[in-house]
Protein backbone atom coordinates (compact mmCIF):
# COMPACT_ATOMS: atom_id res chain seq x y z
CA UNK A 1 0.00 0.00 0.00
CA UNK A 2 3.04 1.96 -0.59
CA UNK A 3 2.45 5.35 -3.01
CA UNK A 4 -1.19 5.75 -2.25
CA UNK A 5 -2.37 9.49 -2.71
CA UNK A 6 -4.26 9.95 0.08
CA UNK A 7 -6.51 13.12 -0.76
CA UNK A 8 -7.08 14.23 2.56
CA UNK A 9 -3.83 16.01 2.37
CA UNK A 10 -4.83 17.60 -0.59
CA UNK A 11 -8.60 17.98 -0.23
CA UNK A 12 -8.68 18.66 3.64
CA UNK A 13 -10.84 16.23 5.67
CA UNK A 14 -14.05 14.35 4.88
CA UNK A 15 -17.23 16.45 5.69
CA UNK A 16 -19.56 13.62 5.19
CA UNK A 17 -20.89 11.63 2.91
CA UNK A 18 -23.85 12.71 0.42
CA UNK A 19 -26.88 10.99 0.46
CA UNK A 20 -28.21 10.62 -3.11
CA UNK A 21 -26.69 11.77 -6.47
CA UNK A 22 -29.18 15.06 -5.84
CA UNK A 23 -28.83 15.39 -2.48
CA UNK A 24 -26.92 18.14 -0.65
CA UNK A 25 -27.49 16.52 2.58
CA UNK A 26 -24.39 15.01 4.33
CA UNK A 27 -24.06 11.86 6.42
CA UNK A 28 -21.79 11.22 9.44
CA UNK A 29 -19.86 8.18 8.57
CA UNK A 30 -22.14 5.68 11.03
CA UNK A 31 -25.32 6.88 9.06
CA UNK A 32 -23.70 6.57 5.76
CA UNK A 33 -22.59 2.76 6.60
CA UNK A 34 -26.16 2.03 7.74
CA UNK A 35 -27.81 4.45 4.93
CA UNK A 36 -25.81 3.64 2.23
CA UNK A 37 -23.37 1.11 2.45
CA UNK A 38 -25.29 -1.82 4.03
CA UNK A 39 -28.02 -1.35 1.69
CA UNK A 40 -25.87 -1.31 -1.24
CA UNK A 41 -24.09 -4.00 -0.19
CA UNK A 42 -27.18 -6.01 0.52
CA UNK A 43 -28.42 -5.18 -3.01
CA UNK A 44 -25.60 -6.49 -4.58
CA UNK A 45 -25.47 -9.91 -2.36
CA UNK A 46 -29.27 -10.07 -3.53
CA UNK A 47 -28.96 -9.57 -7.19
CA UNK A 48 -25.94 -9.88 -8.21
CA UNK A 49 -24.38 -12.60 -6.43
CA UNK A 50 -26.89 -15.21 -6.27
CA UNK A 51 -24.77 -17.54 -8.40
CA UNK A 52 -21.35 -17.36 -5.78
CA UNK A 53 -24.15 -17.49 -2.43
CA UNK A 54 -25.65 -20.42 -4.12
CA UNK A 55 -22.48 -22.53 -4.18
CA UNK A 56 -20.87 -21.09 -0.53
CA UNK A 57 -24.09 -22.39 0.65
CA UNK A 58 -23.78 -25.92 -0.86
CA UNK A 59 -20.35 -25.95 0.03
CA UNK A 60 -21.43 -25.16 3.88
CA UNK A 61 -23.20 -28.60 3.78
CA UNK A 62 -20.56 -30.22 3.30
CA UNK A 63 -17.58 -28.28 4.98
CA UNK A 64 -17.06 -25.20 6.87
CA UNK A 65 -15.76 -22.24 4.33
CA UNK A 66 -13.07 -19.59 5.82
CA UNK A 67 -13.64 -16.06 4.08
CA UNK A 68 -10.76 -14.09 3.92
CA UNK A 69 -10.16 -10.23 4.41
CA UNK A 70 -8.37 -7.42 4.80
CA UNK A 71 -10.08 -6.19 8.15
CA UNK A 72 -11.63 -8.43 10.20
CA UNK A 73 -13.77 -5.84 11.78
CA UNK A 74 -17.40 -6.93 11.80
CA UNK A 75 -19.01 -4.33 14.27
CA UNK A 76 -20.78 -1.49 11.89
CA UNK A 77 -21.02 0.63 15.11
CA UNK A 78 -17.00 0.09 15.52
CA UNK A 79 -15.59 3.34 12.94
CA UNK A 80 -12.53 2.74 14.09
CA UNK A 81 -11.97 0.38 11.45
CA UNK A 82 -13.19 -0.37 7.72
CA UNK A 83 -15.70 -2.85 7.80
CA UNK A 84 -15.06 -6.01 6.89
CA UNK A 85 -16.27 -7.18 3.64
CA UNK A 86 -16.04 -11.50 4.80
CA UNK A 87 -17.92 -10.81 8.15
CA UNK A 88 -20.79 -9.22 5.68
CA UNK A 89 -21.05 -12.23 3.32
CA UNK A 90 -20.71 -14.28 6.15
CA UNK A 91 -23.66 -12.61 8.34
CA UNK A 92 -25.45 -12.94 4.65
CA UNK A 93 -25.13 -16.73 4.26
CA UNK A 94 -26.04 -17.44 7.69
CA UNK A 95 -29.49 -15.31 8.05
CA UNK A 96 -27.42 -12.92 10.40
CA UNK A 97 -27.90 -9.72 8.36
CA UNK A 98 -26.47 -6.66 10.84
CA UNK A 99 -30.27 -5.13 12.14
CA UNK A 100 -29.39 -3.37 15.00
CA UNK A 101 -29.31 0.43 14.38
CA UNK A 102 -30.56 0.09 10.61
CA UNK A 103 -34.01 1.89 9.74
Amino acid sequence: MKGIKRSVRTRGQVLGHQFGIDSSKLLDYLTARIQIYLLTYRYVLDNCLSSEISKIHKILEVRPVVLLDYETNSDIKDLSRPLSHASLVAAYVSDQWPTEGVE
